[in-house]
């Protein structure tokens, strides 16, 4: 629940701050919310397959394509991560949302969805490689 007022809080500040635009914090509560939706979908698809194959390594990534798979890689945490297909599917899904809610064009609304993302990639990578 934390990381929905987070994410808002970020796209707001992302949206009104640096590329001067206006809404309110409440529709962009909304939009994370309506969005996060498509990650239950992807549990609910992957969490069969989890029972058929009786392993919880169901991935639906580019992570497939790694040789050997290491889990603890930094590279297959990020591309398992973010390059997921629901998780894509909910980025692009959010920068129509922001491009709505702000009436942004499509680049101004993927540059306030696409910048807080990479920088939490970034994030992750690094905590991954010290850790």
């Amino acid at each position: 629940a934390i990381m929905v007022f987070l994410m808002a809080g970020i796209i707001l500040l992302m949206g009104t701050v640096v590329f001067g635009g206006s809404a309110k914090y409440m529709e962009l509560i909304a939009l994370v919310c309506f969005t996060g939706m498509i990650s239950v979908l992807g549990q609910i698809i992957k969490t069969p397959l989890m029972v058929m194959k009786q392993t919880m390594d169901i991935r639906t990534s580019l992570a497939v394509l790694l040789p050997g798979s290491d889990m603890t890689s930094t590279a297959y945490t990020l591309l398992n991560t973010f390059t997921d297909v629901f998780f894509i599917w909910q980025v692009i899904l959010s920068i129509a949302g922001v491009a709505v809610i702000y009436s942004f064009s499509k680049g101004k609304a993927a540059a306030t969805v696409l910048i807080p993302v990479g920088v939490i990639a970034a994030v992750v990578g690094v905590v991954k490689a010290i850790f």
